[in-house]
């Protein structure tokens, strides 16, 4: 072997060996700076934690949900934050579930705040006894998400009433969201087709880092259109899980509700842009229920006519409610729940 090609392979793997070392370094620095994934340190330190369906109690909805191929992992508070009794000490507690997206969470909110909370404090009120919420809401998932957690709830220990709570945006995967002013994102949530890159993201600090700010960049990009076939298609995942709560004989109420901002945004003329976009999905998602025959509470109206904090910057729709809105979804769902846990 040529002793120039000697040197240029030891160029090579002194380069290797360097850059190794640096990356090695990267990465001790970060585990020593950060207590978890950066991507979801805003997460952890309230209490959020990252979990995967059970694999074996989706009777009923396997097969629609690989078709669509829905996320395996979801986000969720751990289970001593996700249980709360309210009302009185003593009694048979009623057993009051809450399943939605990142609005039922309580995103951007405190945790007193949330509507599943005040609703659940309303229903102990009424009934003078005391409430077991759940609240198995779940930040940035789609009705396909949503169903699947529905169809693993619905195979344990049933409540009382499980009032699942849709949204205008609920067709769409939300990559990236905010809570408490932060930054946040699950890799699997993002990278559910790609499990060998997503344990690798979830493990290493500094490729989570850089994931992180590759995820950012979908903040900045164009709307994303209705995928072909969306109504067709929740249709079916909507039978199937009505189905699976029937077998199941879980009590379920549907709520479809509007985000905040489209009850003061204007739609362009042309259809595009995001208020066009939400009026549209919500549209679907409601004849979708129709269609498949699931009876639900509409609360597409309940923003009409009132003005929202940061609402009205152009093509801009505010998702999430304040703590006003929180207590105004909680009056408007609290006569329903009443007449359904009679």
């Amino acid at each position: 072997m040529p002793s120039s090609t000697r040197r240029r392979i030891a160029q090579l793997v002194l380069a290797a060996s360097a850059l190794l070392l640096a990356l090695g370094g990267a990465e001790l620095f970060l585990r020593q700076t950060h207590d978890t994934l950066p991507s979801l340190e805003a997460l952890y330190e309230a209490g959020w934690v990252v979990f995967q369906h059970d694999q074996s109690s989706r009777p009923g909805l396997d097969d629609h949900l690989a078709e669509r191929r829905c996320p395996e992992d979801f986000l969720s508070l751990r289970d001593g934050e996700a249980f709360q009794r309210v009302g009185p000490a003593e009694g048979e507690p009623l057993r009051l579930w809450t399943l939605g997206d990142s609005v039922t969470a309580g995103l951007e909110v405190e945790r007193h705040e949330a509507f599943p909370l005040l609703l659940a404090q309303g229903a102990a009120e009424a009934t003078e006894r005391p409430m077991e919420l759940r609240n198995l809401g779940t930040p940035g998932a789609s009705l396909c998400g949503l169903l699947r957690r529905l169809a693993e709830v619905s195979a344990q220990d049933a409540p009382d009433l499980l009032v699942l709570v849709l949204t205008s945006n609920d067709l769409e995967d939300h990559r990236v969201f905010s809570h408490g002013g932060q930054m946040a994102a699950s890799p699997r949530a993002i990278l559910p087709h790609r499990p060998a890159l997503a344990w690798v993201v979830e493990r290493s600090y500094l490729l989570n880092l850089a994931w992180f700010g590759l995820a950012l960049r979908d903040l900045d990009a164009p709307d994303n259109p209705i995928w072909e076939g969306a109504e067709d298609a929740s249709v079916e995942l909507l039978q199937a899980a009505r189905a699976v709560a029937e077998q199941q004989r879980v009590p379920l109420q549907v709520v479809l509700l509007a985000s905040p901002g489209l009850g003061s945004c204007q739609p362009r003329a042309d259809g595009t842009g995001r208020c066009a976009q939400l009026l549209a999905e919500q549209e679907i998602i409601g004849r979708a229920l129709d269609r498949a025959e699931l009876p639900f509470v509409d609360l597409r109206g309940l923003w009409t006519g009132v003005e929202q904090p940061g609402q009205g910057a152009e093509d801009f729709v505010l998702i999430h409610p304040d703590a006003a809105g929180h207590r105004r979804i909680a009056e408007a769902l609290l006569p329903g729940v009443l007449e359904e846990l009679q």
